[in-house]
């Protein structure tokens, strides 16, 4: 098997000397052929049998999934992880040791996760102690509303009050993270479960017990990943852009595409769920609610995810021949500039022939010659590529940054963590390590006990 390198150079290799109708052409058949083999599969009743023997609310949070057609498309192209589509029959894990799959680095030391049944066993000591910590939130209303939007999506239980519903998950906290500003100038906000949380102390103990031996005890030092996972960058995508020019003699296009709700289109194993409860503070009164679907926050929904999102992309590599990149639920593309936006419908339509039609939604897939990616604007030119971060980007850190230096004015470890991401490019690309240091308060910030910097 060729390798992430090599198989992109395969990739525009495959459109070098062909004409723009020949590489549609082509295109169209392999689409057209993973399409029509869907559609036969859902009206035979193929999908409905294949979750037979799966559990109700998993087979309710994976409706929309071809779980027959993914496994017919991985054995096609491949792809290294040939178990993959169980994760929409039988729900991906939420701790312990994750499988190796083939689609990351191995890692070397073989230190298996904690043992969870020290958190099992202390479920109820553990919540109660969360619900003394618990304090009001800005955005209480904003995230309770987002609660409740996913209990509609059976992504979680319906939220109740802690003293009308006894909680028999072990819950750790939630709360609503500023993500921006949206279009209309109200701001945006994030649900963020911290499933790094563990009891601050033991029973019997005087004092808080140090943050790392902390965050080992809780649902994520209870998770271990075989392998170190890689995402793709700019750097990967400018390098393979260079690689176009020199084969097809054009300056190429972009076009990118985003999976909507990607963690919560895969479900969480049923005997995992005692683990994934919450508790959020709300006009006064302590809530609770228990994740059904991967929640954000979990070390083991970024594994559960990839497994997935590196599927979908070897699919547009190997099948389609588009030099596919992903980060996440973000993918992006670089095409020859008269076939970048049917290369994009291409994979749309893949993507929504195995996740279902609501996977990628239509303003969710943009194409152009200047395109922000990863909150980056990139443009593209005969005699340069410029990349710098996008206007809107700045904006929102201008904000943030104003509002936490301001009298009175705070900064969230959720929003810290939020600024310092968006400022790591800038600043390591313009300083390097030195850039990195300049932003260490930030990151700091992120596991700080209150808001004040």
């Amino acid at each position: 098997m060729l390798g992430e390198a090599g198989l992109l150079c395969a990739c525009g290799r495959w459109q070098e000397g062909k004409s723009v109708d020949e590489i549609i052409r082509q295109r169209n058949e392999a689409t057209d052929r993973i399409v029509n083999m869907g559609r036969v599969m859902r009206e035979s009743g193929r999908c409905d049998q294949w979750f037979d023997g799966a559990e109700p609310g998993v087979r309710h949070i994976a409706r929309d999934v071809n779980g027959p057609l993914c496994e017919a498309v991985v054995a096609e192209c491949g792809y290294e992880d040939p178990a993959v589509a169980e994760v929409f029959r039988k729900g991906g894990p939420l701790y312990g040791d994750m499988t190796e799959c083939g689609i990351g680095t191995a890692v070397d030391e073989d230190s298996p996760a904690r043992d969870v049944e020290d958190l099992r066993m202390d479920v109820w000591g553990s919540n109660k102690l969360l619900a003394k910590e618990l304090r009001k939130d800005a955005f209480e209303e904003e995230f309770h509303q987002l609660v409740l939007k996913d209990a509609a999506q059976g992504w979680m239980s319906e939220p109740a009050k802690a003293s009308e519903a006894f909680l028999q998950a072990r819950a750790v906290p939630g709360v609503g993270v500023q993500q921006g500003l949206k279009k209309d100038g109200s701001v945006k906000v994030r649900a963020v479960y911290n499933f790094s949380w563990s009891t601050p102390w033991p029973v019997d103990a005087v004092k808080r017990i140090p943050y790392k031996e902390a965050k080992a005890r809780s649902v994520n030092g209870c998770t271990w990943l075989p392998e170190k996972l890689s995402h793709d960058h700019l750097d990967d995508l400018i390098w393979y852009c260079r690689q176009l020019v020199l084969l097809l003699g054009v300056v190429t296009a972009l076009f990118k595409a985003d999976i909507a709700s990607a963690f919560r289109r895969i479900p969480l194993m049923p005997e995992h769920m005692w683990a994934a409860g919450i508790m959020y503070w709300y006009k006064g009164s302590i809530w609770t609610s228990v994740h059904k679907s991967c929640p954000f926050g979990a070390k083991a929904s970024v594994f559960n995810w990839e497994r997935v999102g590196r599927f979908l992309r070897t699919v547009a590599r190997r099948l389609l021949h588009i030099g596919m990149f992903e980060y996440l639920d973000d993918y992006f593309a670089a095409e020859h500039p008269s076939v970048v936006e049917h290369a994009m419908e291409c994979f749309a339509k893949v993507v929504r022939a195995l996740l279902g039609d609501g996977a990628i939604a239509e303003d969710k897939l943009l194409w152009g010659s200047s395109l922000e990616i990863l909150g980056v604007q990139v443009d593209l030119a005969w005699d340069r590529f410029t990349l710098r971060p996008s206007i809107a980007k700045m904006r929102k850190c201008l904000v943030v940054i104003k509002a936490a230096l301001a009298e009175g004015g705070s900064l969230s470890p959720g929003c810290a963590s939020k600024l310092a991401g968006r400022l790591q490019w800038a600043c390591q690309f313009m300083f390097h390590r030195l850039g990195r240091a300049m932003i260490r308060p930030i990151y700091s910030q992120c596991h700080a006990c209150n808001g004040f910097v």
